[in-house]
Protein backbone atom coordinates (compact mmCIF):
# COMPACT_ATOMS: atom_id res chain seq x y z
CA UNK A 1 0.00 0.00 0.00
CA UNK A 2 1.30 3.81 -0.85
CA UNK A 3 1.20 5.52 2.16
CA UNK A 4 2.78 8.55 1.25
CA UNK A 5 1.24 11.88 -0.66
CA UNK A 6 2.39 13.91 -3.76
CA UNK A 7 5.43 15.17 -2.63
CA UNK A 8 6.50 11.87 -1.20
CA UNK A 9 6.03 12.66 2.03
CA UNK A 10 4.22 9.90 5.25
CA UNK A 11 0.70 10.89 5.25
CA UNK A 12 -0.43 12.30 8.37
CA UNK A 13 -2.86 11.02 10.72
CA UNK A 14 -4.38 13.38 13.69
CA UNK A 15 -6.38 11.48 16.32
CA UNK A 16 -9.17 13.80 18.02
CA UNK A 17 -10.22 12.20 21.31
CA UNK A 18 -12.60 14.47 24.10
CA UNK A 19 -13.05 12.18 26.72
CA UNK A 20 -9.81 10.53 27.84
CA UNK A 21 -6.12 11.30 27.92
CA UNK A 22 -3.93 9.29 25.76
CA UNK A 23 -1.84 7.13 26.14
CA UNK A 24 -4.17 6.41 29.36
CA UNK A 25 -7.27 6.03 26.60
CA UNK A 26 -5.51 2.49 25.31
CA UNK A 27 -7.87 1.74 22.20
CA UNK A 28 -6.60 5.28 20.99
CA UNK A 29 -3.33 4.28 21.48
CA UNK A 30 -2.86 1.03 19.87
CA UNK A 31 -4.72 2.68 17.11
CA UNK A 32 -2.06 5.29 16.67
CA UNK A 33 0.70 3.31 17.24
CA UNK A 34 -0.04 0.83 14.44
CA UNK A 35 -0.33 3.44 12.21
CA UNK A 36 3.29 4.82 13.25
CA UNK A 37 4.75 1.20 13.20
CA UNK A 38 3.62 1.02 9.39
CA UNK A 39 4.50 4.30 8.10
CA UNK A 40 2.61 7.21 8.94
CA UNK A 41 2.73 10.43 10.86
CA UNK A 42 0.65 10.50 13.74
CA UNK A 43 -0.43 13.20 15.87
CA UNK A 44 -3.53 12.80 18.78
CA UNK A 45 -5.44 16.48 20.14
CA UNK A 46 -6.31 14.98 23.68
CA UNK A 47 -7.37 16.40 27.14
CA UNK A 48 -4.99 16.58 29.87
CA UNK A 49 -6.79 14.76 32.31
CA UNK A 50 -3.85 14.15 34.09
CA UNK A 51 -2.76 18.02 35.02
CA UNK A 52 0.84 17.42 33.23
CA UNK A 53 2.77 20.89 32.75
CA UNK A 54 3.32 20.37 28.78
CA UNK A 55 0.58 20.81 26.48
CA UNK A 56 2.56 19.03 23.81
CA UNK A 57 5.18 15.94 24.09
CA UNK A 58 6.23 13.04 21.88
CA UNK A 59 5.72 9.62 22.62
CA UNK A 60 7.10 6.58 20.70
CA UNK A 61 7.32 9.03 17.78
CA UNK A 62 3.72 10.19 18.12
CA UNK A 63 3.04 14.07 18.77
CA UNK A 64 0.70 14.57 21.46
CA UNK A 65 -1.39 17.72 22.12
CA UNK A 66 -2.94 18.48 25.32
CA UNK A 67 -5.41 20.76 26.13
CA UNK A 68 -6.57 21.83 29.56
CA UNK A 69 -9.37 19.98 31.09
CA UNK A 70 -11.26 21.99 32.98
CA UNK A 71 -14.04 19.51 34.44
CA UNK A 72 -16.26 16.52 33.58
CA UNK A 73 -19.40 17.40 33.36
CA UNK A 74 -21.90 15.76 36.24
CA UNK A 75 -25.63 17.43 34.75
CA UNK A 76 -26.51 17.76 31.25
CA UNK A 77 -25.71 21.23 31.36
CA UNK A 78 -22.06 20.89 32.68
CA UNK A 79 -21.76 17.82 29.98
CA UNK A 80 -22.63 20.40 27.20
CA UNK A 81 -19.99 23.27 28.72
CA UNK A 82 -17.58 20.18 28.69
CA UNK A 83 -18.12 19.80 25.37
CA UNK A 84 -18.32 22.97 24.16
CA UNK A 85 -14.99 24.33 25.78
CA UNK A 86 -13.56 20.90 24.55
CA UNK A 87 -14.71 21.39 21.01
CA UNK A 88 -13.35 25.03 21.12
CA UNK A 89 -9.64 23.94 22.00
CA UNK A 90 -9.92 20.56 19.79
CA UNK A 91 -10.32 22.92 17.04
CA UNK A 92 -7.59 25.19 17.87
CA UNK A 93 -4.95 22.94 17.98
CA UNK A 94 -6.47 21.01 14.83
CA UNK A 95 -6.02 24.89 13.25
CA UNK A 96 -2.17 24.74 14.26
CA UNK A 97 -1.08 21.37 13.61
CA UNK A 98 -2.61 21.78 10.00
CA UNK A 99 -0.52 24.52 9.54
CA UNK A 100 2.23 23.16 10.81
CA UNK A 101 2.02 19.27 8.91
CA UNK A 102 -1.23 19.59 7.03
CA UNK A 103 -2.68 16.16 7.76
CA UNK A 104 -4.06 14.07 5.20
CA UNK A 105 -6.15 11.84 7.26
CA UNK A 106 -8.74 12.66 10.78
CA UNK A 107 -9.67 9.87 13.14
CA UNK A 108 -12.40 10.68 15.68
CA UNK A 109 -13.93 8.81 18.63
CA UNK A 110 -16.53 9.47 19.99
CA UNK A 111 -18.03 10.80 22.67
CA UNK A 112 -19.32 13.29 21.41
CA UNK A 113 -20.37 12.45 17.42
CA UNK A 114 -20.84 15.92 16.80
CA UNK A 115 -16.67 16.53 16.42
CA UNK A 116 -17.62 15.48 13.32
CA UNK A 117 -18.63 18.91 12.39
CA UNK A 118 -15.50 20.20 13.73
CA UNK A 119 -13.78 18.96 10.93
CA UNK A 120 -15.88 19.34 8.21
CA UNK A 121 -13.86 22.79 7.14
CA UNK A 122 -10.93 20.37 6.62
CA UNK A 123 -12.42 17.84 4.13
CA UNK A 124 -13.26 21.17 1.88
CA UNK A 125 -9.19 21.12 1.83
CA UNK A 126 -9.23 16.97 0.48
CA UNK A 127 -8.76 15.73 4.44
CA UNK A 128 -10.58 12.62 4.73
CA UNK A 129 -12.67 11.89 8.07
CA UNK A 130 -13.13 8.59 9.91
CA UNK A 131 -15.49 7.51 12.51
CA UNK A 132 -14.83 5.66 14.89
CA UNK A 133 -17.79 4.88 17.01
CA UNK A 134 -16.56 4.13 20.25
CA UNK A 135 -19.78 3.81 22.36
CA UNK A 136 -23.62 4.19 21.67
CA UNK A 137 -24.17 8.04 22.59
CA UNK A 138 -28.26 8.19 22.86
CA UNK A 139 -28.00 5.25 24.96
CA UNK A 140 -24.82 6.26 27.18
CA UNK A 141 -26.81 9.93 27.86
CA UNK A 142 -29.91 8.12 29.00
CA UNK A 143 -27.80 5.81 31.15
CA UNK A 144 -25.38 8.59 32.80
CA UNK A 145 -28.12 10.76 33.70
CA UNK A 146 -30.66 7.94 34.82
CA UNK A 147 -33.30 9.85 33.16
CA UNK A 148 -35.12 9.66 30.15
CA UNK A 149 -35.39 12.99 29.41
CA UNK A 150 -37.16 13.13 26.26
CA UNK A 151 -34.99 16.66 24.84
CA UNK A 152 -31.81 14.73 25.12
CA UNK A 153 -33.08 11.77 23.90
CA UNK A 154 -34.34 13.52 20.92
CA UNK A 155 -31.30 15.71 21.01
CA UNK A 156 -28.59 12.41 20.57
CA UNK A 157 -31.37 10.80 18.19
CA UNK A 158 -30.18 13.90 16.07
CA UNK A 159 -26.95 13.96 16.60
CA UNK A 160 -26.69 10.37 15.34
CA UNK A 161 -28.87 10.81 12.14
CA UNK A 162 -26.66 13.83 11.19
CA UNK A 163 -23.32 11.91 12.26
CA UNK A 164 -24.35 9.11 9.73
CA UNK A 165 -25.40 11.53 6.74
CA UNK A 166 -23.14 11.50 3.85
CA UNK A 167 -21.86 14.54 2.58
Amino acid sequence: MKFKDKENTRYHVIFAVENNQVPQDTRVWLEAKALEENGFNVSIICPNTKREKENHKKLDNINIFQYRSFFEGASVFELLLEYILSSFFIFLYAIKVYLRQPFHIVHLANPPDFLIVLFLCFKLLGVKIVFDHHDLCPELFIEKFNKKISYIKWCCFLNTYLTNFQM
